[in-house]
């Protein structure tokens, strides 16, 4: 991983839970202080999109998902 690559995420959230807001709080702040103008970040709620999340197998949130970079084998090994 270098300096370019882009980072991509979903947060999945419920409505404005304050365990949600804290999540989109986090995730910002880190994304600004390390991943500075190299990520994307969608926010789903699951109370609007409910179908969305049973489909990408959301069941609680806050659930972050990491899209991109993938992951390598390495990093996927039990």
């Amino acid at each position: 991983m270098n300096r370019r690559t882009h980072f991509k995420f979903h947060l999945y959230v419920a409505g404005d839970a304050p365990n949600s807001a804290q999540a989109i709080a986090n995730l910002a702040t880190f994304c600004r202080i390390h991943l500075a103008e190299r990520y994307e970040i969608e926010i789903v709620d699951v109370f609007r999109e409910p179908k969305r999340a049973l489909a990408e197998g959301i069941f609680m949130t806050p659930t972050l998902i990491a899209l991109t970079p993938p992951r390598s084998a390495e990093s996927s090994a039990p």
